[in-house]
């Protein structure tokens, strides 16, 4: 589900790369500035996923190699390794998460 998501905001991310490359686009400032706004506004976001997507697929090779691993050296790296990576992961689920629901501005 939640890949779904990030699948989605990347897509119109690349959509909007596209859009704002096009001769017709430029030539409409009020639609150009529309769709600048909104590429500056999901760069940080897609850049926030690539992150966590890279994390995951981290985790998930050192799974791998703590399953794997005979050498019980190798173990306690490749284990302190995923402890790393898995804080990580969770900082980068918090980030998203407020990415994603940012919180409204109280008015004093």
């Amino acid at each position: 589900m939640l890949e779904d998501k990030f699948e989605n905001i990347q897509k119109r991310f690349v959509e909007l790369e596209r859009l704002l490359a096009d001769p017709e686009v430029i030539s409409d400032q009020s639609k150009y500035q529309k769709l600048a706004k909104e590429y500056s506004d999901l760069a940080p976001l897609v850049e926030a996923i690539k992150k966590y997507v890279e994390t995951v697929s981290h985790i998930k090779e050192t799974e791998a190699l703590l399953k794997d691993e005979p050498d019980s050296q190798m173990k306690e790296l490749a284990q302190a390794e995923l402890d790393d990576l898995e804080k990580q992961k969770e900082e980068l689920q918090t980030h998203l998460d407020d990415l994603l629901n940012p919180k409204k501005q109280v008015k004093d």
